[in-house]
């Protein structure tokens, strides 16, 4: 009687095994965003705002959703673009990420809007921002301060 019982706990370890296995297979794997160049525009010290660029490439398709630093109140996803000979900016809400494929945030093109800034930016200087992805979760970087 023994046997069988020590026989049947090891059938239920091995079926719960199996499962847990399963479970944790099954479940969405997290992208892997790699972020390239990041740069903030100097601006003369009464500015209030100014642009940050970056290169991001993601493994998945992913997406980039929001954007914080303590150097400003808000940090939004921009894209700047032509239309009949007049460049226009608009906020976008998200910045979709092609697998495998780079995203250049750029000048008049995607950037992100760094607004409200709490002090005066000096060249050198650096500053934690926190990039936020649909897949990858959030991504803690360092951004110098450079001129163009």
């Amino acid at each position: 009687m023994m046997a069988v019982s020590s026989k049947r706990k090891k059938q239920h370890l091995i079926v719960a095994v199996m499962a847990l296995l399963l479970v944790v297979c099954s479940l969405p794997a997290r992208s892997e965003v790699q972020i390239t160049n990041p740069w903030m525009r100097l601006l003369p010290p009464v500015s209030k705002m100014t642009a940050a660029y970056m290169s991001l490439k993601s493994d998945r398709d992913d997406r980039l959703l929001s954007v914080s630093s303590e150097v400003a109140e808000v940090i939004e996803i921009h894209r700047s673009t032509m239309q009949e000979g007049v460049m226009r900016m608009e906020q976008v809400w998200c910045l979709s990420l092609p697998e495998n494929q780079p995203v250049e945030l750029k000048p008049q093109s995607y950037h992100l809007m760094v607004m409200g800034l709490r002090q005066p930016l000096k060249e050198g200087d650096t500053y934690r921002f926190v990039l936020t992805f649909e897949q990858a979760g959030s991504i803690e970087l360092m951004v110098p301060v450079k001129r163009e």
